[in-house]
């Protein structure tokens, strides 16, 4: 029996040795083998296209999964985030809740320190107001004391003035009132001498004063009453 192809080719050589029709079948045979070679053609192109694009699909298939992957562990990490933030937040909350607390003790403690500030500096303002007076009063005591004993431990009885009285010296500023009192100082040695500043003047008592025989300073008018 012989090949399909080979009574192809004796019909096909027939046909072109006939007429002019069997030349037309011939060619109209050539032009649908170029065709079939052409659909061959593409129909291969489309195929190495299809496992291009078949290659292409597994790598985006695992690109995505790679994706995927990645987005579930970052909903996993912002899931973590999340809590973390509610926590911090909490915190946060409990902590401005005790910042407010320890605001107000401390606004209370500044209070009462204030107030213990201002009690401490009037016990010091007081205190230094008895030191200065204890001060004062000692002072005033020393030349008590040195008075009487130069009072008692004088040679006579009455002063040295006339008939016994009691000698005053008013200083006068720039009138050379110093050396007319080194004068009666030197003049009246073992005199009871009362030689003081003005302040003095004011808080001096007359019993004090009566116990002098010389009394010399600065003192005024409404410091006469005081002397004897």
């Amino acid at each position: 029996m012989a090949k399909p192809g080979k009574v192809f080719q004796r019909l096909l050589a027939k046909w072109r040795t006939t007429d002019a029709d069997n030349v037309g079948t011939a060619l109209d045979i050539d032009r649908l083998r170029s065709e079939r070679d052409g659909y061959r053609a593409a129909c291969e192109n489309l195929t190495q296209q299809a496992t291009q694009w078949h290659l292409d699909a597994d790598g985006y298939r695992a690109a995505f999964e790679s994706l995927q992957a990645e987005a579930t562990e970052w909903r996993q990490t912002a899931d973590g985030l999340r809590a973390a933030y509610q926590s911090l937040t909490q915190q946060a909350t409990q902590w401005h809740l005790d910042a407010d607390r320890y605001r107000n003790a401390f606004e209370s403690l500044q209070a009462e320190a204030t107030q213990w500030r201002e009690t401490s500096d009037g016990f010091c303002a007081a205190y230094e107001t008895c030191c200065a007076e204890r001060s004062r009063a000692l002072d005033e005591c020393d030349r008590l004391f040195r008075s009487l004993e130069k009072f008692l431990g004088r040679a006579t009885a009455s002063g040295p003035g006339p008939d016994g009285h009691q000698i005053c010296f008013l200083h006068i500023g720039k009138t050379a009132g110093t050396s007319l009192q080194h004068a009666l100082s030197d003049a009246f040695k073992d005199a009871v001498i009362f030689h003081e500043v003005l302040t003095n003047f004011d808080t001096v008592t007359p019993l004090e004063l009566v116990i002098h025989d010389l009394v010399i300073g600065h003192f005024t008018y409404q410091h006469v009453a005081k002397l004897r």
